[in-house]
């Protein structure tokens, strides 16, 4: 692919993926045809209602683990942070009477510790699980954290900067010793986890689809019958009265042909993101000095839809806005902090120092790329970071000591 190729390369995917034809086409459809308000009586809401209705009944289907005879429920909420406040909060509020004590991990979105400040300024105790440097937690770390008060454990399924994949199977068979419920962010894990495995341990589920091929303005919260949640949003019947406003109509006649397509294509879709990813870490580690990943090697323990990576001698917004003159799109920071300064929490977190955090960036290729345009994005990957060097005049002397260099991007523990 020549330089001046006009094509756009997307390598952001723990911000966005682009929705498949499929479900890009329902919701022109949707949004032509199928207008109205669902709570209506007459016949166009009903026949929206009805839409809704079997679009939940299908993505509980596609989520309710083999052989488990429990009742789910469902709740359509706006997105990813809104099904995280929900679950946090309305679990939490509905639970008190049976204690205040909160658990969740350091390197959670941060939606769900904005959410657990919010209850711990309400009155409840919180507890917070640090990961290792790979951005694990591990279920002995949750165990010694549990108390007589405990009421819920809040765990995401993968995180959103390192892609790491947590133990959600093992912290949920610990919990259900103790009578503890577990309530799980799926947001950076739909898709790329298997959600029947983990809604097997858990309680409820704070879900959106956007980060894999999915609609966007879409998410839900899936709870088990036997869990007590409160009302996030109120004023309205939508949702047996758990969630005020209109659903978005349109965006669940999209998540319907998401379904479909899933069905049918989601293990080789799985398998071409594993190999995007590998062979894309591959040429980057061949091609460039001084290049770290950030978080777990590919594999089980990490998400194929996530390259987090530090490079010495360059800041990784440098790296992204050159690339992105190329048409190369690379993600910076949390995808939902943007441009503020709180991008590398996760990063500090587990312990990288401050060259680690600046020079970080992502580059996260989804199943939908070609070969050629993977091969184009690494190209220009390369020639960015060896442009930014050049501009370095530190770079050289650095270069020269593998020593300094690799002090100068360690991590601050062990």
């Amino acid at each position: 692919m020549p330089e001046d190729q006009p094509t756009e390369i997307y390598l952001d995917g723990i911000a966005s993926t682009p929705p498949f034809d499929e479900v890009r086409e329902a919701m022109i459809r949707s949004l032509r045809d199928h207008w109205g308000n669902p709570v209506s009586r007459h016949t166009r809401g009903r026949s929206l209602h009805r839409t809704i209705e079997s679009c939940r009944e299908h993505l509980l289907d596609w989520i309710r683990p083999a052989g488990d005879s429990g009742s789910l429920e469902l709740v359509w909420t706006s997105g990813g942070s809104e099904s995280i406040n929900h679950v946090i909060q309305g679990s939490a509020m509905a639970a008190r009477r049976f204690g205040n004590h909160l658990i969740l991990s350091s390197v959670e979105h941060p939606s769900a510790h904005e959410s657990i400040e919010f209850l711990q300024n309400s009155g409840f105790e919180v507890t917070v699980v640090r990961a290792d440097t790979e951005g694990r937690i591990t279920p002995d770390a949750i165990a010694s954290a549990i108390s007589d008060r405990t009421i819920m454990v809040f765990l995401q399924a993968v995180n959103q900067d390192l892609g790491t994949v947590q133990p959600v199977r093992e912290t949920g068979m610990l919990l259900r010793e103790h009578g503890i419920p577990l309530v799980v962010d799926a947001v950076y894990g739909c898709g790329w986890v298997d959600l029947k495995e983990i809604m097997a341990v858990a309680d409820a589920l704070a879900l959106s689809f956007h980060r894999f091929f999915g609609p966007p303005s879409l998410g839900a919260v899936v709870f088990r019958s036997g869990h007590a949640i409160q009302p996030l949003i109120r004023g309205g019947i939508q949702e047996s009265g758990l969630r005020a406003g209109m659903e978005n109509y349109h965006s669940i006649a999209g998540l319907k042909a998401w379904l479909d397509v899933m069905a049918s294509r989601h293990r080789q879709l799985l398998m071409a993101g594993s190999r995007h990813q590998t062979e894309l870490l591959r040429t980057l580690r061949e091609r460039v000095s001084g290049l770290f990943l950030n978080g777990p090697e590919p594999g089980p323990h990490r998400s194929a839809g996530n390259l987090n990576l530090s490079v010495a001698g360059v800041e990784g917004e440098g790296v992204v806005l050159r690339a992105d003159l190329k048409r190369v799109r690379l993600g910076s920071g949390s995808a939902c902090l943007g441009s503020r300064d709180e991008g590398g929490r996760v990063l500090a977190e587990i312990g990288a120092g401050k060259e680690r955090i600046l020079s970080s960036f992502s580059a996260s290729p989804h199943p939908l790329l070609t070969a050629g345009e993977l091969n184009h994005a690494a190209e220009v990957i390369v020639s960015c970071i060896e442009f930014l060097r050049s501009m370095n005049p530190d770079w050289d002397t650095i270069s020269r000591d593998p020593r300094q260099l690799h002090r100068l991007m360690s991590f601050e523990k062990s």
